[in-house]
């Protein structure tokens, strides 16, 4: 049963809804927010929770349908709904909606007369979807389906006949043109009235018989004159022959000649082309398409009959745009009134998509990120004198836009100061092993002592040899304080004790460094949610370096899912924001950067450069 239905447009004005039972949280929010604006809206569906949302855009008006259902249920009409939904909608409310200018609120006519109009829409669609049969959805019907069906070639026609061919006069033109044109129109009335089986066996027959005419017959071969020897003949000089013992002495070419026969090129100078001297236009392709070459063969052969002069000729080739559908087009765009269409979007956003996977973006979120823009962009009007590629590629840098810019706005300063006196502030770095958490966990104190906050350093990676004495170096240059208990110890107990001394000697800030540890290893992860739980830190930064690529998102997103389960409080503590560090040795290819954010959400606070 669906629950809720909306209609509202991209500037956030709920033009219409229709709630059947109430919701639990808020899944609308949740969509725009995670969907929408992180132009993750390529797919139309959404789970969130008990809750399962899909939606439809009308872009000429920038308005958007949702429909809100339980996710246990499958409901087979919710695209149909929301089609004739979106076609009533714009039908009734088109004046309305075209004199709305984009500054000022768009203001309807009251809910009631389209709340009986969705009403009935509503009940036609669920009693049509009663009534219809379930049908299982075919290869053929699915997306990868028409994908392989689009990029199979046309079907060449078979025997096509050509009005160009000589022919012969009515009372000496054989019979056998016309009865092969007899026995095609008999046998396309036969696949109109015979059983499907019948035909597929009588089908079957007929490819044995084509594959049987294939391994008998051969491909016609030419009959050409033998080659005759060629004779040298000897130069002459001021029209003299070289005779006797001079040209025997000039003669050096019988026993280094090289044949070539079958390929000596000649140069035409009429024509200004290369020819093969030995080569014949008939022998062609022969062995590339035997078929095409028995059907010439067959057109030489057989004449045709009178008709077929007047008989239309099958073509693959497709009509040639006319001059008035440019024309047409080009006017359009001078009065504003192109509409985008997704086949011309789809040349454009393979080069982007080609453009982002190129600086290091994951082929699958460049394909969604490409996808979610042009679903957003059909059927849009454009503008006076606005091309379609500047305003993909104004479109592609608005999202890239949205997608870092952080959902949470993580101040930190503003947060230490609403803590201080109080309490430390503590911040914890977690990280695979070597990704620079301690030399970055240096730089972040020297900025936070720059800001006149007293800062204390946490030794908690009791694993590595060397990692305490590497971060006392760091403390003696920034002559800040280390607390540390050695190696071996509980990392979890000694962050405990660093937060219980700072808070004692009136720290503002303490920085917790952790040990470097895979993403999957399962014992070192719960360690890292042990320590974050019991003492509840702040922040949690998980530290990657953009040297990895797109390794980085598979560390980020499983340190995150190891934190939500293993974590002992609810809502569960997961990574609250990434420093990514090296960042200014991979040149121009920073697209790990967009795969970290746009997978994950969470946002990019601090920027590391150098080793």
């Amino acid at each position: 049963m669906l629950e809720y239905f909306t209609i509202f447009d991209k500037r956030g004005i709920v033009l219409f809804s229709h709630q059947f039972a109430k919701l639990k949280g808020a899944p609308i929010d949740t969509l725009v927010r995670n969907v929408l604006l992180e132009e993750r809206s390529g797919d139309n569906s959404y789970a969130m929770d008990n809750y399962t949302m899909k939606w439809t855009f009308a872009n000429e008006y920038d308005i958007v349908f949702v429909a809100v259902y339980q996710r246990i249920l499958s409901l087979l009409y919710i695209e149909e709904l929301l089609e004739q939904i979106k076609t009533k909608f714009v039908e009734t409310f088109k004046n309305v909606l075209t004199l709305t200018s984009s500054s000022a609120p768009c203001s309807l006519p009251p809910p009631t007369p389209f709340q009986e109009e969705f009403e009935h829409i509503l009940d036609e669609v669920e009693s049509t979807s009663k009534r219809r049969p379930i049908k299982q959805k075919q290869f053929s019907e699915t997306k990868r389906g028409k994908e392989i069906a689009a990029s199979e070639p046309a079907k060449k026609p078979s025997k096509p006949t050509t009005a160009s061919s000589p022919s012969p006069s009515p009372s000496s033109a054989p019979t056998a043109g016309a009865s092969s044109e007899d026995d095609d129109g008999d046998a396309n009335a036969t696949e109109e009235t015979e059983d499907p089986e019948e035909a597929i066996a009588r089908r079957r027959r007929e490819f044995a018989d084509k594959l049987n005419k294939k391994s008998v017959k051969k491909p016609k071969v030419v009959e050409s004159a033998p080659p005759t020897k060629k004779i040298k003949k000897g130069r002459t000089w001021d029209g003299v022959e070289a005779r006797g013992a001079e040209a025997a002495a000039l003669n050096r070419g019988d026993s280094q000649r090289v044949s070539r026969d079958s390929d000596e090129e000649v140069f035409d100078s009429q024509n200004a082309r290369f020819n093969l001297e030995d080569s014949d236009p008939e022998e062609e392709d022969v062995e590339e398409d035997v078929e095409e070459e028995q059907t010439t063969t067959n057109k030489r052969s057989s004449s045709p009959s009178p008709a077929s002069k007047t008989t239309p000729q099958p073509s693959d080739q497709k009509p040639a745009k006319s001059s008035f559908g440019f024309l047409k087009s080009y006017f359009s765009g001078l009065t504003g009134n192109r509409v985008v269409e997704m086949e011309e979007l789809e040349p454009i956003l393979a080069k982007f998509k080609s453009h982002l996977m190129e600086k290091n973006v994951a082929s699958e979120i460049a394909d969604k990120l490409c996808q979610s823009i042009g679903a957003s962009m059909e059927g849009k009007k454009l503008t006076t004198f606005q091309g379609l590629k500047n305003t993909v590629s104004a479109s592609l840098e608005e999202a890239l836009t949205r997608i870092l810019t952080p959902k949470r706005q993580i101040d930190i300063l503003r947060e230490i100061s609403a803590v201080k006196g109080k309490r430390p502030y503590t911040i914890t770095f977690c990280g695979v092993n070597g990704v620079g958490k301690s030399t970055n966990l240096a730089k972040i104190c020297s900025w936070l002592k720059n800001n006149d906050l007293k800062v204390m350093l946490s030794a908690c990676d009791t694993f590595r040899s060397g990692a305490v004495e590497q971060l006392g170096v760091h403390a003696k240059r920034l002559s800040v304080p280390v607390f540390e208990q050695g190696y071996g110890k509980d990392a979890a107990a000694i962050a405990a004790e660093s937060i219980n001394y700072a808070k004692e000697n009136k720290f503002d800030v303490v920085l917790i460094d952790t040990a470097g540890r895979m993403q999957d290893k399962e014992p070192l992860m719960r360690a890292l949610s042990k320590l974050v739980n019991v003492n509840r830190v702040d922040l949690v930064f998980f530290v990657g370096e953009a040297l990895v690529g797109n390794d980085g998102v598979d560390q980020l997103v499983k340190f995150n899912k190891a934190l939500e389960d293993l974590s002992t409080i609810n809502p569960p503590r997961t990574i609250d924001g990434i420093i990514l560090t090296k960042f200014d040795t991979v040149d121009t290819k920073v697209g790990a950067a967009i795969s970290m954010v746009y997978t994950t959400g969470l946002p990019i606070v601090f920027l590391g450069t150098g080793q």
